[in-house]
């Protein structure tokens, strides 16, 4: 029993032990001490002992290293230097372990040496070509141990190294031989060149790859310094330089007379050297010559002087040929000079708009032409015309604004000018003029009446000015003609006259009157129109006579009803009634619960006003509203304007602690509504009260607290606030189930239960807080604090075995777990006991890790770590403790050592098999199987099977080496020879030894094109080329493939010979890329019978591989050459200027297009001309032609045959045709007064425009209202043909419409916007002339008299009037208000001097600038009122009221004058008239009398 025994098995009948696995000292199992020996007897009784077997270390281990192979790179001639770092070791112990190195094999040159573990090489003594490169410079070192008594083992480390070369030499040139850097010159025509021009040579005294030339163009420059680098390539592999198009010694087409080109020859270590090439490129006349222009076109003026240049051509010829020029169209009018076109004439843009100048230049060989075209400009060099129309006048009173039409024409000659306008002289202060349009409008009133009156406006003079500043002048004559504008006036307007009944009939007035108009419209009737209803009065001319012997005075109305008007005057203020006002003047105090609803009354309050009627009624209103703070409160009530009832308007607050306030200051307002309106004012106090409306707030509530898990029950752990802004007292509760942990004593929080943390992390309490009515809530998290008390527990998990040779500071672990209740406690970890030396433990987390080594083979049996505890510390200084015993198990840990004959090993592809190559032998130092060998060969190092182990000789195998499989190895193999220990157990170690072997080549194939491939007659796939194709064009590239790898598969191609189809060698036409196999055109080609061209050639392909016995393989090729479009197509059209008529329809003919190809090529024809189209070779319309756009179009024509392009310009004239209809534009309204006379010009309110050149038009008009006006057919002029009155218009918007027609019936039409403007031309009519009415005199206040009415027929402002007293109130004593007529108190005896009647002339003046005035007269009588008492003048009475006393006889007889008494009257008429009688007579005996009388008189 125990762990050990997977080692070991016992016999249970013999009680034997054997071993039963494998124990590997090495591998840790150094002791099998965990095991235990039970022995049971029949009867069941039993005895057990602890066994401890000890594993011993053998030297079972050769020293290994981690890398066995490096492959190296070693430069001659470099620096000594590291060129490997080994890492080795000995998996035994003590000094089996300890190893020595040192170079065993493979370095005769002493090229190496060893630094400890660093492999140098002594690069500097190497010299590649003193040592054989075909094969690796192979070292073998090996790393022997140091066993005190056993046989050393050894370990080997290959180095492969790879001596390179140094590339030591520069090439040099061979032929042709540079001088300074410059080939010798070589010089070619400007024509093909069909063969290589230079072919060079150069050499290179390295070996292999640096010894090998290539040549390249590394620039080629023009004279000019342009870069011509892809004019030239040249043969890498031969040498030879050729051009890849035919040269051009003319710069202006882009050739140069001199390339200087850089030739580069470059070995194969990247040394190079390059030497200039200077072709120098002779001159022939092959070019035409050419006029250049910037421009083809030009616009210039008619005043173009005479000499001027109007173009500048280049005539060139880039082959430097003698050229002549000369004008062949055009020349009447210009010349050319060579360089400059000039005028030799007067050009004339009303005559001739477009020109066509051809010019021509010859080089004696070749002609061309060029076609230039001018369209001539209008210059304004004319004035302005001014006509005056024959005779212009105008009514008076136009309104300011209005548009004076008619009265001149202007035209100009010069096209789109335009003009600027004035007017000058004294009568420009009556009229003003557009300065753009020329409009001419009424600047002030004219008035033709009276002695200043304007009756002609002959002083005013028009400048018109063009835009070049040219001028005309001319004197304007407008005649003023009279309008009805005057009301007949009246010098009196006014007559007072008495006439008595009865009397003869007569004169009573004579008026003056006049009228300021002329003519008929001075002249007036006067009649009788108002009043007369009885028919007193008739008029004589201008004298008014009366009837008055039919007068009879009481048949007449003599009376009067007297109306009277008392005016209130509101003379009292408003009284509080309700509620009773302090005498300090301020309502009683209120209070009002502050939970007053919003709309409840507060109070009502009441006023009463002693006035009647407006000045008694009385309203309220708030003033203000203010709390104790003065804070305006306004918004919180409303006070009810006709019923004083005081409403709440918003929430009201006593709670100081929410913004509310104790008391309001309300000021009230009664007013009475008299037109000046008496009130009275007063304050309110209003006090709130408070009530509870407020719930308690919770005040400083944490959201959370923490209290420990050891807190004591009974512990307040926490304070609340709360606050009541009713100030009511508030209780605390908790709500819940959390009674049971918490309760509220008073305002604290007190723990009831001890907390556990483990159980329950943190605890909600929701507390209520109360003020008997409200209740508020809030919540509360207790977090519960975590305590460690709590000891940490080890439990370990069996079997704890240790491996041997666990590296130093892998962790171990899965043996044991440690938990601690606390959470988030933190522990410490610790070990100790004298096998803590094998580990270390990280004291935060408890990963365990080896500190050291542990071999089971090494002495000292490291197969048990027993004396080790593990002890556990949590942050309370709590522990836990446990013993730990780790068993370790034994490895197979040493390898077999191979000893390894290698030597450089080759071996020649396709070598037969059997051959010995190499010989190796293999031993282990381990015992038993461990210590057996077997060999192999590692099947992925040779995985064709070209190699076999025979015994201990490598040999080759059946399957022979192939040397071109072996390039991407570099045609080495590295050989991997297993060999492994233990070979039928489960635990192997395997030691590896590399042979190298370097594979030898064999030149065994031919080269075979692949591409083209050829046919069975041995000719490859025909190829075409065009005869102008560019010489250095690739016609076909060959690739032939050669099985064969390095100089035995590098293939050379070349041309053997070219043959005609008429059999003719051609040498040098066509050349081939030595490497490349780019067939390329050499020499120009020609496919034309009668310049000797050809069908096709024959050209011989060769291609040979480099080997040292060269196979080749050969080919034809046939290239057939076709001809090609070379020459550019000739125009053959003898039509080069057309007339096209403007109004041509899109797609019409224009002119046929011909042009010959001499290569028989199809021509096509084309333009890009916007208003023109080629379709087939017939120039057609395609877009509508304008003359007055454009008069004449230079169309250029391509004509093209797929390659070359040439042009031709055809100038085309357009000729003008009547295309266009007229368009009428209006500009503007076009207003004309009412009553202008019939006849006037009405101003022009728009503008025709017609864009055929000359057209003649014709004017009409259309509509409801043109009845209203006439137009000059030829002009366009509109007069008034009809009196307008704005007053009897359906509409003051004319419906006019206007025609205009041209000479081919082209009719426009347009709407007129025509107003009809009112003109002050009505005065304001009175509903009577003479209005009469009375008054009674004392009458209280102002009184109303009269309501006026009058009307006028204008409109507008002219139709608006105002009344105004104008004569008779000289007293002051009428009023106007609008239309109303009041009169003040009168006294009837102050109006004695004028017949008791005021007679007031009132006028309605219209409002019109030139206003009208109408009249009429209102008689006021003024009624008596008997206001005064007689009194007694004579005799006089004493104070009794009695007379003197009269003595008389008794004798007296009757009729006797006793005494005369007198008494006067302050009242007058009537009223002022005394009569007297005796009232009664009393004798002295008390007795009546009636014998007495009074005289009255």
């Amino acid at each position: 029993m125990g762990t050990d025994n997977q080692y070991l098995e016992i016999d249970p009948n013999t009680g034997e032990l054997k071993v039963k696995a494998r124990i590997d000292r090495d591998n840790g199992v150094t002791f099998l001490d965990d095991l235990t020996l039970t022995v049971t007897d029949l009867a069941g009784h039993s005895a057990s002992v602890n066994l401890n077997v000890t594993v011993l270390d053998i030297n079972d281990n050769a020293p290994e290293c981690t890398q066995t192979v490096f492959k190296v790179n070693i430069t001659e001639g470099e620096p000594d230097g590291l060129v490997a770092t080994l890492s080795c070791y000995d998996n035994d112990s003590g000094d089996n372990r300890n190893f020595v190195l040192s170079i065993t094999d493979g370095d005769d040159l002493n090229y190496f040496n060893l630094v400890g573990l660093e492999v140098h090489a002594v690069s500097s003594t190497i010299d590649y070509e003193s040592i054989d490169t075909s094969v690796p410079y192979i070292v073998t070192l090996g790393a022997v141990d140091q066993p005190t008594t056993e046989a050393a083992k050894t370990g080997a480390v290959t180095i492969i190294a790879q001596i390179l070369p140094v590339n030591e030499f520069d090439p040099t040139w061979v032929s042709p031989a540079p001088a300074g850097g410059q080939f010798p010159d070589v010089t070619i025509p400007e024509a093909a060149v069909t063969t290589s021009i230079v072919t060079y040579n150069a050499t290179d005294d390295d070996d292999g790859d640096h010894g090998k030339v290539t040549y390249s163009v590394t620039s080629a420059t023009t004279a000019e310094g342009s870069d011509a680098s892809s004019l030239f390539l040249v043969d890498p592999i031969v040498g030879s330089l050729w051009m890849t198009a035919t040269p051009d010694a003319d710069t202006e087409t882009g050739g140069t007379s001199r390339y200087d080109v850089i030739i580069s020859a470059k070995d194969g270590g990247e040394r190079s050297i390059q030497a200039t090439q200077t072709i120098h490129v002779t001159n022939t006349n092959d070019n035409p010559p050419t006029i250049w222009a910037s421009v083809f076109h030009h616009d210039i003026p008619e005043d173009t002087a005479i000499g001027d240049i109007v173009f500048t051509l280049e005539v060139k010829d880039i082959d430097l040929d003698t050229v002549t020029s000369s004008v062949t169209e055009g020349a009447d009018l210009f010349s050319f000079d060579g360089t400059s076109v000039t005028t030799t004439g007067i050009l004339d843009f009303e005559s001739v708009r477009c020109h066509t100048i051809v010019i021509s230049a010859s080089d004696g060989l070749h002609d061309v032409n060029v076609t230039l075209t001018i369209n001539v400009t209008d210059v304004n060099d004319n004035s302005p015309e001014v006509t005056l129309h024959s005779s212009v006048s105008i009514p008076e009173e136009l309104p300011v604004g209005t548009v004076i039409g008619g009265v001149y024409d202007v035209i100009d000659k010069d096209d789109d000018d335009s003009f600027s306008f004035a007017v000058s002289g004294s009568h420009s202060q009556y009229v003003e003029i557009d300065s753009s349009t020329g409009e001419l409008k009424v600047k002030a009133r004219i008035d033709r009446d009276g002695s200043s009156g304007v009756t002609v406006l002959d002083d005013l003079t028009l400048t018109v000015t063009d835009l070049a500043g040219h001028s005309s002048s001319a004197n304007l004559n407008i005649s003023v003609l009279d309008v009805n504008d005057n009301a007949p006036e009246c010098s009196q307007t006014l007559f007072k006259v008495n006439i008595t009944e009865g009397e003869p009939d007569g004169l009573v007035a004579t008026l003056s009157c006049y009228d300021n108009d002329s003519g008929d419209n001075g002249n007036f009737v006067l009649s009788i129109t108002d009043g007369d209803d009885l028919n007193y009065f008739n008029l004589v001319g201008l004298e008014v006579h009366a009837a008055s012997s039919t007068i009879d005075y009481e048949s007449i109305d003599s009376f009067c009803s007297l109306h009277r008007h008392i005016q209130p005057q509101n003379e009292h203020s408003p009284v509080w009634t309700t509620p009773q006002v302090f005498i300090s003047g301020s309502f009683p105090d209120l209070t009002l619960p502050e939970d007053t609803q919003v709309g409840s009354d507060v109070v009502k309050v009441t006023a009463v006003d002693d006035d009647a009627g407006e000045d008694g009624d009385v309203i309220y209103e708030i003033t203000s509203v203010t709390d104790e703070t003065g804070v305006d409160r306004s918004s919180l009530f409303f006070l009810d304007k006709s019923t004083g009832l005081l409403k709440t308007s918003g929430v009201l607050d006593r709670d100081l602690a929410t913004g509310g306030v104790e008391y309001f200051e309300i000021a009230v307002k009664a007013s009475d509504q008299g037109t000046t309106p008496n009130s009275i004012a007063t304050n309110l106090k209003l006090t709130l009260t408070g009530v509870n409306d407020n719930a308690p707030v919770f005040r400083n509530v944490a959201a959370e607290v923490t209290v420990n898990e050891t807190v004591s029950p009974g512990t307040d752990i926490y304070k609340l606030e709360a606050e009541d802004y009713d100030g009511d007292s508030v209780d605390f509760q908790i709500r819940g189930g959390s009674a049971i942990l918490f309760q509220v004593v008073g305002s604290d929080l007190r723990l009831l239960q001890e907390l556990d943390y483990e159980t329950q992390h943190c605890h909600t309490v929701v507390f209520s807080a109360t003020d008997g009515t409200y209740t508020a809530n809030v919540s509360l998290t207790i977090n519960v604090g975590n305590v460690v008390d709590e000891e940490p527990v080890i439990t370990l998990i069996p079997p704890l075995v240790l491996l041997e040779e666990l590296p130093v500071g892998m962790g171990v672990g899965g043996f044991l777990s440690v938990e601690d209740p606390d959470e988030g406690d933190s522990l410490t970890y610790s070990i100790s006991g004298t096998g803590s030396d094998y580990f270390t433990i990280d004291s935060s987390t408890g990963a365990i890790s080896i500190a050291k080594r542990i071999d089971r083979d090494i002495p000292g049996n490291v197969t048990l770590v027993d004396d080790l505890t593990l002890t556990v510390t949590d942050s309370a200084g709590l522990q836990d403790s446990v013993a730990l015993n780790f068993s370790v198990v034994d490895l197979n840990d040493n390898t077999p050592v191979c000893g390894v004959t290698t030597g450089q090993v080759t071996v020649t592809e396709n070598t037969a098999s059997g051959v010995v190559l190499s010989e190796i032998t293999c031993n282990d130092v381990d015992s038993g199987d461990f210590s057996t060998v077997a060999m192999s060969i590692d099947s992925t190092s040779d995985p064709n099977g070209n190699f076999q182990l025979s015994g201990t000789e490598l040999i080759s195998g059946v399957n022979a080496v192939d040397y071109e499989a072996r390039e991407s190895t570099d045609y080495m193999l590295n050989i991997k020879v297993l060999a492994i220990d233990n070979p039928s157990g489960d635990i192997q170690l395997t030691a590896t030894s590399i042979v190298t072997i370097k594979v030898l080549p064999e030149n065994e194939h031919t080269p075979a094109f692949t591409s083209p491939v050829l046919d069975g007659s041995g000719f490859f796939l025909d190829v075409t080329v065009s005869e102008d194709i560019t010489m250095g064009t690739v016609v076909a590239a060959f690739n032939a493939t050669d099985g064969d790898h390095g100089d035995d598969g590098r293939v050379v191609y070349a041309v053997t010979s070219i043959i005609t189809d008429s059999g003719a060698q051609v040498p040098g036409t066509f050349t081939i890329g030595a490497s490349s196999g780019e067939l390329r055109v050499s020499g120009q080609l020609d496919a034309d019978a009668v310049t000797g061209g050809v069908n096709y050639y024959v050209v011989n392909i060769t291609a040979t591989d480099a080997g040292s016995s060269p196979r080749s393989t050969h080919g034809a090729l046939r290239v057939y050459v076709t001809g090609s479009n070379d020459n550019p197509p000739v125009w053959n059209i003898t039509v080069l200027e057309v007339d096209v008529y403007e109004n041509a329809s899109v797609g019409q003919d224009v002119v046929s297009l011909m042009a010959d190809d001499v290569d028989g090529d199809i021509v096509t024809f084309s333009t890009s001309d916007t208003k023109f189209k080629v379709d087939g070779s017939m120039l057609k319309v395609d877009q509508q032609l304008d003359f007055e756009q454009e008069r004449c179009h230079a169309v250029i024509i391509s004509a093209t045959d797929g390659t070359y392009t040439v042009n031709q310009t055809v100038v085309v004239h357009v000729l003008n045709s009547n295309d266009k209809t007229p368009v009428v534009t209006v500009t503007k309204v076009i207003y004309i007064p009412e009553e202008i006379p019939v006849g006037t010009d009405v101003a022009r309110g728009y503008i025709v425009s017609d864009a055929d050149e000359g057209d003649t038009l014709t004017y009409s008009l259309q509509g409801a209202d043109s009845g209203l006006l006439a137009i000059n057919s030829s002009t366009g002029e509109i007069t008034l043909k009809e009196a307008l009155d704005y007053e009897n218009l359906a509409s003051v918007n004319l419906d006019v419409v206007l025609l205009v027609g041209d000479l081919d019936g082209h009719v426009a039409t347009q709407a007129l916007d025509i107003v009809v403007m009112d003109v002050n031309d009505n005065t304001p009519v009175f509903s009577k002339a003479v209005h009469s009415v009375s008054v009674a005199e004392n009458s209280t206040g102002e009184t109303l008299l009269l309501t006026l009415t009058a009307t006028d027929a204008d409109s507008g402002t002219n139709g608006q009037f105002t009344f105004n007293i104008s004569d008779g109130n000289n007293d002051g004593l009428f009023r106007l208000d609008g239309d109303d007529l009041y009169v003040q108190v009168v006294d009837y005896e102050s109006a004695s001097s004028i017949d008791f009647t005021y007679s007031l002339t009132v006028t309605a003046v219209d409002h019109a600038a030139d206003a009208r005035t109408g009249v009429t007269v209102v008689i006021v009588e003024i009624y008596p009122e008997n206001e005064f008492a007689p009194v007694w003048s004579s005799p006089s009475v004493d104070g009794a009221g009695h007379f003197p006393g009269v003595t008389v006889d008794e004798d007296v007889s009757p009729d006797y004058d006793v005494v005369t008494v007198t008494a006067t009257d302050a009242d007058l008429g009537e009223d002022g008239e005394v009569t007297y009688s005796i009232t009664s007579v009393v004798s002295g005996t008390a007795k009546m009398c009636t014998t007495s009388r009074v005289m009255n008189s």
